[in-house]
């Protein structure tokens, strides 16, 4: 059984320790009876000491009538897009069963409604877990712990798995929402998402969940104006060759041009991400390759990585090339671009001591090079921006047509 999370929850009192001296029930949850009218019953929700999964007490509804939905819930503010996960435990009496549930809204209406597995009756405690990702336009959140007859609740835990980007959380029950209006970019946004197909936003959840803080409001406001980026959706010709980029911003810079230049002949797709450093790799790369088929990647780290010991680098790197071997596709390593000149962000020759690392790791593992590095920089004061290591447009047109063309020639080899 995994490990439930103890601490970080958006619940109070989740464990149920503290209870109202009054009614014995715990304090900042509430009860119904959510059942048709003909059916419902006397509902009561009471901490019990009595074998508690977790601390000294747990949450027991008791119930007197014929009703199929008794609810325990606590309502969570949190807005915007974002990654969580409901953990409970929970033990059902007789022929009863017990689940958890996740609602989101906008305001009073109901934009998500994810329902857990059902545990029917036993005597030993069942965990439950329910992961949801939010849409842009949620308000607020309510969990549900529920059953249709007796039934016992505990170690009730609600966690971030990704930043959301929103207010910071206020649990409670009965939470007053404050109104908000929704922005034209979130309003395009969702129009954008009426017209997706199930494909498009797969991709676009890929996206809401990898992007981060950073690129996904860029991502979004794009969209919503109608241009076109480097994490479009790609719809598949499976007569063309699949082929993935994986690298940082100047990547992202490239990708555009990139895919222009190879319409018609590849099917060119980015990972969902600012991929950063090689230990940033490690960690994202399953996420970063899905579950297609790659007929050929083109990759790079580095310039996140100029703080790093050469040998550490190299490591790292070895393990991501072993990695990607595995997927059976044709690589490229992309060498890193040089960082400008007299720039007090920048050490002069980073890149140029990684790259020679990364070389000798191609090398032994007889991946090509596409040396991005040496190709540019007798044209960096054209194409970089001052003393920044990003490029401006037509050198991000320059570097997409040396892309380009290394990819067309390893796959004119590779037949």
């Amino acid at each position: 059984m995994a490990e439930l999370p103890t601490t970080n929850s958006l619940l109070r009192n989740g464990g149920f320790e503290n209870s109202d001296p009054k009614t014995g029930a715990p304090k900042l949850w509430a009860c119904s009876d959510w059942s048709a009218k003909e059916s419902r019953g006397t509902i009561r929700l009471v901490c019990e000491e009595e074998g508690p999964a977790e601390g000294k007490r747990s949450a027991r509804i008791r119930y007197e009538g014929k009703g199929s939905n008794l609810v325990i819930y606590q309502d969570v503010a949190m807005r915007g897009v974002g990654s969580y996960s409901l953990h409970a435990k929970c033990k059902a009496f007789g022929r009863a069963h017990a689940y958890i549930s996740i609602v989101t809204f906008a305001g009073n209406k109901i934009l998500q409604y994810e329902n857990s597995k059902k545990v029917k009756g036993s005597d030993r405690w069942h965990e439950l877990v329910l992961p949801i990702t939010t849409d842009i336009q949620t308000e607020r959140m309510r969990v549900i712990l529920r059953a249709n007859g007796e039934a016992t609740f505990d170690a009730a835990s609600f966690i971030v798995t990704e930043k959301s980007t929103g207010a910071a959380p206020d649990s409670g029950v009965g939470l007053r929402t404050k109104s908000s209006a929704i922005s034209n970019d979130e309003k395009a946004d969702l129009e954008r998402k009426a017209r997706m197909s199930p494909a498009e936003l797969a991709w676009e959840k890929v996206l809401e969940q990898n992007l981060g803080g950073f690129y996904l409001p860029l991502y979004k406001k794009a969209k919503a104006r109608g241009r076109t980026t480097a994490w479009d959706f790609v719809k598949d010709n499976s007569d063309l060759p699949r082929v993935l980029l994986i690298g940082d911003s100047i990547s992202r810079g490239y990708t555009v041009p990139t895919r222009k230049r190879l319409a018609g002949k590849v099917n060119l797709h980015r990972a969902p991400a600012n991929c950063g450093p090689t230990g940033q790799g490690l960690k994202k790369l399953d996420i970063w390759l899905g579950h297609g088929k790659w007929d050929l990647i083109h990759f790079n780290f580095g310039i996140h990585d100029r703080k790093s010991k050469a040998e550490d680098y190299a490591a790292r790197l070895e393990k991501i090339a072993h990695r990607l071997k595995e997927t059976g596709a044709k690589l490229i390593w992309a060498s890193s671009t040089p960082l400008p000149a007299g720039s007090s962000s920048y050490r002069q020759g980073d890149c140029a001591r990684l790259n020679a690392a990364a070389s000798r790791v191609m090398k032994k593992h007889t991946i090509p090079t596409n040396d991005l590095y040496k190709a540019i920089q007798p044209h960096l004061a054209k194409y970089q921006n001052p003393g920044d290591c990003h490029f401006k447009g037509p050198g991000y047109e320059f570097l997409g047509q040396h892309v380009a063309d290394s990819i067309l020639r390893e796959l004119t080899e590779q037949k």
